[in-house]
């Protein structure tokens, strides 16, 4: 900005000019004084003084000249910056563009298109302000002008940032950053190393965020060293001429420094306690989440016990005692009756615990299982185990649970014609599909206790499942855990 004095000295000269033209009818002299004075005006702030005179000049000067060029660029400057009505900004910075055709100067271009580019950027216009932006880093491609491709690429990285399109926006800050890396532009580095702080710290990768923002800091400390040491040699030479305002300077600065670099240090810390403290809670979740899958376990196993123990009171005990009531019963109807008995108890033992189920292969269980209901429903089922590899015991266990519980849900509640169920085991992998015809899931389905033992049982292995409708109708479940 020109200063007050500057401008006391100026003003006269241009009024005088103004003067003259309107006495000579001079119009050209009349629109450059015009001009002028519009140009002194936005330089000591007095911008709608400022306004009035490019106004002026636009009115009169009709055709492509420099004074209507700069006049809509500035006017669209005052609006932008200023007057803040960035819809007019954008008017006039377009009534510039249109002239581009007749503009071989391409620093004047470069005026037009960026002042554009950042007028549709504040303005949330980001598809027009992207398309200017890429014009503007042709230029500066085509012109080897690394500096500036790397503030260009910056520019269009704030661009998708604030469009919360983070990695479009990393990958052009990255951009910005491999160019300026070539350059001894150590300012422009440093706003880049932030901008990719923001975007990180943004994104949860708050590791990589500090690694950013201290090589931003360093770089802003380097600036500010450096600005430093010119401030200080300036210092040096007022010193020669009065030493005592020198010295009362040099402890302002020194004090300047001190808390400068006390806040610097201080913030520092604080990033460091929160990134401490967000790893701390992750600690204590991850803790949280290993008693309670810890609880899980502790009460399936407490439960696989007990079925235990009452399979084998029932096969021991009551199918025992059964069989010598048999054996004392004379009556044939009664014997029959009795020998049902004994296969309905043997029935529910072996659905509490297999009988040899360490011994007997998973698909077998599952084979095996399913005769019982291959007269309700017309079964199909697939294994794939050609190299008849063996699964541990808690595994297939925990998956027999699993299976059985699903196929009660679907004698329960899906009134199904078909059941097709598909088990595949490999070296690494359990996959179990298990699909009806039914009436799919109703709510009372959902918040019912057996898709929740389901969901028990999954999160035991560490496995992953999820229920989804079959075509054309009916449900399927999908699961797959690692052996």
């Amino acid at each position: 900005m020109v200063n007050s004095k500057s401008f006391q000295e100026v003003y006269p000269l241009i009024s005088g000019l103004l003067l003259k033209a309107q006495n000579t009818s001079d119009q050209k002299l009349e629109v450059f004084s015009l001009f002028l004075e519009a140009q002194v005006l936005y330089e000591t702030a007095s911008f709608e003084k400022s306004l009035n005179n490019y106004a002026k000049v636009l009115q009169w000067e009709t055709r492509y000249t420099a004074l209507h060029f700069y006049a809509l660029i500035n006017t669209a400057n005052i609006h932008l910056n200023h007057t803040k009505k960035k819809k007019k900004a954008i008017s006039y910075y377009k009534r510039a563009y249109a002239l581009l055709p007749d503009v071989l100067c391409e620093e004047r271009q470069l005026l037009v298109l960026s002042g554009l580019a950042y007028a549709l950027l504040f303005d949330k216009q980001y598809e027009e302000s992207e398309r200017y932006y890429k014009q503007v880093l042709r230029i500066f491609m085509k012109n080897e002008d690394l500096r500036n491709v790397a503030m260009t690429y910056s520019n269009l990285g704030n661009l998708f940032f604030e469009q919360y399109k983070d990695e479009q926006a990393e990958d052009y800050f990255l951009k910005a950053l491999n160019v300026i890396e070539n350059t001894n532009d150590i300012r422009v580095k440093q706003q880049i190393y932030y901008n990719l702080y923001a975007v990180n710290h943004e994104n949860g990768r708050y590791g990589e965020a500090l690694d950013h923002l201290i090589r931003s800091n360093t770089l802003k400390d380097s600036i500010w060293n450096r600005d430093k040491v010119w401030e200080l040699a300036e210092k040096d030479k007022q010193f020669a001429i009065a030493n005592k305002e020198g010295e009362v300077k040099i402890q302002r600065q020194q004090k300047l420094t001190l808390l400068v670099v006390f806040t610097l240090v201080l913030f520092l810390i604080v990033v460091l306690f929160y990134i401490y403290r967000i790893k701390e809670r992750q600690k204590q979740l991850l803790k949280e989440q290993n008693y309670q899958k810890q609880l899980l376990e502790n009460s399936i196993e407490i439960q696989e016990k007990e079925r235990r123990r009452v399979a084998a009171d029932i096969h021991d005990g009551l199918i025992g005692k059964l069989r010598a009531l048999q054996l004392t019963c004379n009556d044939e109807v009664q014997a029959k009756g009795m020998q049902n008995c004994i296969a309905t108890a043997r029935d529910i033992s072996h659905d509490l615990y297999p009988p040899l189920i360490e011994e007997i292969a998973l698909d077998e269980l599952i084979d095996s299982y399913l005769l019982a209901f291959r007269s309700l429903y017309d079964i199909k089922f697939w294994s794939v185990n050609s190299r008849k590899l063996a699964v541990p015991p808690n595994i297939k266990l925990t998956v027999y649970r699993i299976f059985q519980e699903l196929i009660t849900n679907v004698k329960k509640h899906a009134r199904c014609d078909k059941i097709t169920v598909y088990l595949r085991v490999t070296n690494q992998h359990i996959q179990m599909l298990v699909g009806d015809d039914g009436l799919g899931l109703s709510e009372k389905v959902i918040g019912g206790l057996g898709l929740k033992n389901i969901e028990l049982r999954v999160n035991q292995l560490n496995a992953r499942s999820k229920f989804t409708k079959n075509h054309p109708r009916g449900v399927k479940f999908v699961f797959s855990c690692s052996i």
